[in-house]
């Protein structure tokens, strides 16, 4: 089934692996890089970008443990030198804001700090220039520079760095051996390398790798399929796998528990995403990096757990077929149906007009021929596929929910407004998870 899926949907290569009835079932399929040829195999070794977050919250979680850390003090404690433009929110956050997105901070920041062992620790000088999105605690807004940080925090407690800690508590005790954190060991394994699309033809990646800096965020983690399965068991075992104990469950338990509501479906723990399907709850992570897209979910109480990888970057098309197939079949569970604009609903669009910025990203939105619009604008060095970033119409749900249809897959996006004033106009939109301010009323967007 796997190679006529990824055929279908033009990806290069895939990997996918299933932990059903305690037994694991793999596959693969496709390339793993177009210009050599190279064929992918079950072993082969994958980005998993974002799910690296689950890895940092682990090794965070140990240390809490360890009585070395405690999630809900200022962070400066850690990291006295730590700042943001908004020194009175910097002085707020916590540990818990960090994994659990809330932290307020400008979060999609890529910066370049070179290669070396202190590399975490420059990025963390550099966050004295980011602002603050929204008040501290008091709404989700995906932060990948939360987690770098966190990440920093670790080697300062520790004194040890990241990639060595990922090695040493994680990687060997679970008996993960296609799994390295450093791109020069991509070397040492069967390595995928991400592609992007555009008008149907397919090329690889010109940088294979996010900026060093974003490791504990997701820029480097690379694994086959299977590993991350082992993983997966550990967390469908109460943090133990093997004889070898990574978490108590009393700490696994407190990570996949409710910390923070993002919509009806959705929830956060301590870095794992919770997700409410058909009565179920899953939990997990997607990963996405350059030219790269991983996909990764357990349901606890089936004892179930799925991982698909893919070296596209617009992949997401594979997985809805894939997942659902699959999760219907053997889970017996289904994915969400994204809710259907109503054709008969009547606004005063002009109150969204206006450019909602995100520091980094952001959007436009605006009327054309009495219908609204986004246009987003692409993070620089992350979106690989911006060629295909169109304006697309904003179709209303209710007056906080719309939908929008990408225009290169067709997939609908939810997009959602809040805080809104005296006059109906919204102070945020929400976008793909992100926090965008609204900066700049409707007379100054440019209308396309």
């Amino acid at each position: 089934m796997l190679e006529q899926v990824v055929k279908a949907h033009n990806v290069p290569g895939a990997s996918l692996a299933v932990w059903h009835h305690g037994q694991l079932h793999t596959a693969a399929s496709g390339l793993l890089n177009v210009d050599t040829g190279v064929e992918a195999t079950t072993e082969s070794a994958f980005q998993i970008g974002s799910i690296a977050k689950l890895f940092t919250a682990t090794l965070v979680m140990q240390l809490v443990e360890d009585g070395l850390l405690v999630l809900d003090v200022p962070i400066i404690k850690y990291l006295p030198e730590f700042g943001l433009a908004d020194m009175s929110a910097a002085r707020k956050i916590t540990l818990w804001h960090l994994l659990t997105h809330t932290s307020g901070m400008a979060g999609d920041v890529f910066i370049e700090t070179g290669r070396g062992e202190d590399r975490h620790q420059r990025f963390v000088d550099m966050c004295r220039y980011l602002p603050v999105l929204h008040p501290v605690g008091e709404k989700h807004s995906y932060c990948n520079a939360g987690w770098v940080i966190a990440g920093r925090i670790i080697e300062v407690v520790t004194n040890r760095t990241w990639d060595q800690l990922m090695s040493d508590r994680i990687f060997k005790p679970l008996g993960m051996h296609q799994a390295f954190t450093l791109p020069e060991d991509a070397l040492r394994f069967r390595t995928a390398l991400g592609h992007t699309i555009k008008e149907g033809e397919i090329s690889t990646v010109k940088k294979p790798y996010s900026s060093m800096a974003g490791s504990p965020a997701g820029a480097t983690l690379s694994m086959s399929a299977s590993d991350l399965i082992r993983f997966a068991r550990m967390a469908l075992g109460g943090g133990k796998l093997g004889g070898q104990t990574i978490l108590s469950t009393k700490t696994l338990v407190q990570m996949q528990s409710h910390h923070f509501t993002v919509d009806k479906t959705n929830s956060l723990g301590l870095g794992w995403m919770r997700y409410n399907w058909s009565g179920d709850v899953l939990l997990g992570h997607d990963g996405a990096t350059m030219g790269q897209n991983a996909f990764f979910r357990i349901i606890p109480s089936k004892d179930f757990a799925i991982v698909l990888q893919a070296n596209l970057s617009s992949a997401l098309p594979l997985y809805l077929n894939l997942f659902t197939k699959i999760l219907s079949e053997l889970a017996d569970t289904s994915l969400p149906i994204v809710a259907q604009p109503i054709s008969d609903f009547s606004l005063s669009l002009e109150l969204y007009e206006g450019h909602y910025d995100a520091f980094v990203s952001g959007a436009d939105i605006f009327i054309k021929d009495r219908r609204l619009f986004l246009t987003k604008r692409p993070i620089e060095g992350i979106d690989l596929d911006a060629q295909n970033i169109l304006p697309a119409e904003l179709k209303p749900i209710n007056a906080n929910r719309f939908v929008m249809k990408n225009s290169e897959n067709g997939m609908l996006t939810e997009i959602s407004f809040s805080d809104f004033d005296e006059e109906g106009r919204p102070s945020f939109a929400h976008i793909g998870g992100r926090i965008a301010r609204r900066t700049s009323s409707a007379a100054e967007v440019q209308r396309k």
